[in-house]
């Protein structure tokens, strides 16, 4: 298993997996549409580092670091660390978000990815670490918990056209 930047070699893979799983995404920016393949399959790379850099962000935005989660062979997750922290991510979002692929979900990979993504946050930021996620999101909470929570905060919110129970985790 690699925890990785992404790189061409998973190229075909990572689109596959959007293909099965984006339409059920709520959080789209932190994987590709696939309907969209032919204007990103060029870019992605660049854009990636890009984002890293500071280079070319939308207002609002602030650097972030893209690592994909690759086992044997094939994309299974996708891990957005960002860099610093808005008055919007303090309130929803946090340092670190993760996906996992529709067709690798319940094989323990979440947990994977959470621990690899939160333990690349801290190397790079330091501690605490903000994480967020919607309460009703089992799989998530649930996968984030094991990561050494320092405190945990819970309160409404509306993100994505979702009002509900908001879980924040400093870890």
């Amino acid at each position: 298993m690699e925890f990785i930047k992404p790189c061409k070699q998973y190229l075909d893979s990572y689109y596959k997996a959007m293909q099965e799983t984006y339409a059920e995404t709520l959080h789209k920016y932190i994987i590709h549409n696939p309907e969209e393949y032919e204007n990103w399959k060029d870019t992605i790379f660049t854009d990636y580092e890009n984002s890293e850099k500071g280079i070319n962000l939308p207002k609002g935005f602030i650097p972030s670091a893209t690592f994909w989660l690759v086992d044997n062979g094939e994309y299974i997750g996708t891990a957005n660390i960002r860099l610093g922290l808005t008055d919007a991510l303090k309130y929803f979002g946090g340092n670190v978000g993760f996906i996992v692929k529709k067709s690798a979900r319940g094989m323990g990979y979440g947990e994977i990815i959470a621990k690899l993504s939160i333990e690349k946050a801290r190397e790079l930021l330091g501690c605490p670490v903000l994480v967020t996620c919607f309460k009703d999101n089992l799989a998530a909470t649930k996968n984030v918990e094991k990561c050494g929570v320092i405190s945990k905060a819970e309160e409404i919110i509306t993100e994505a056209g979702k009002t509900g129970m908001a879980v924040k985790y400093w870890l």
